[in-house]
């Protein structure tokens, strides 16, 4: 089986998901490069984004999209 085949349904939901998301309130940063991370004892206080932003919160979602002619 083709690795990428699940690609389809990731285009599928991605918006869903997203607007949904968005809809609760939550800030979602594409295209972001994390330059730094502030921690407070063993958790992340915030990150500090290439633009030069810094950005609060209380979770944090990393993702990295690598190969399948993705980058």
């Amino acid at each position: 089986s083709d690795v990428c085949s699940s690609d389809l349904d990731v285009n599928l939901i991605e918006a869903e998901v997203r607007n949904y998301l968005i809809y609760m309130g939550i800030d979602i940063y594409l295209i972001s490069r994390v330059v730094n991370v502030e921690k407070e004892g063993n958790k992340i206080k915030g990150v500090y984004l290439s633009d030069g932003n810094y950005v609060e919160g209380d979770a944090f979602i990393e993702i990295t999209v690598t190969g399948c002619g993705h980058s």
